[in-house]
């Protein structure tokens, strides 16, 4: 998360990142690594000035699951494209992107997806139209 303060606060945000020490049955750190790249990627893009980032990495000893989530303030995510954004090459209405400029090729949550289910794992998504949205990937934990 650390690389990513800097772009955060010239784009005018707060990036909060509130974390337990946790270990996840990880096939491949890199691949791992990528997923909190994207998720917080996206957040910066698509969190308006002012606005707020929360990443949270915790862990479920009950369910033996880490859970990370991402969350950032804005405009949201329409319900009609909430089932379609872990599709390949989806891009969520443009009229509702910070800066064309600043789009990407619809690939990133289709990545994470296939990195966290490779790991044993899922991805969600919840999103409150103009309030928050938030992205939760849960892991097994180590044993």
């Amino acid at each position: 998360t650390e690389m990513f303060e800097a772009p955060a606060e010239s784009m005018g945000l707060t990036l909060h990142v509130e974390s337990i020490p946790t270990i996840v049955e990880g096939k491949n750190r890199h691949h791992l690594r990528q997923v909190l790249n994207n998720l917080l990627d996206n957040a910066i893009k698509f969190t308006p000035a002012g606005g707020r980032i929360d990443v949270r990495l915790a862990h479920d000893t009950a369910a033996g699951q880490a859970v990370l989530t991402v969350a950032n303030t804005g405009a949201g995510i329409d319900a009609a494209d909430l089932p379609l954004i872990f599709e390949r090459f989806y891009q969520c209405d443009k009229s509702r992107q910070r800066e064309q400029g600043k789009r990407g090729t619809g690939l990133g949550l289709s990545i994470c997806q296939t990195i966290v289910e490779a790991h044993g794992g899922t991805i969600g998504v919840r999103s409150v139209p103009d309030e928050q949205t938030t992205l939760t990937v849960t892991l097994p934990l180590a044993e």
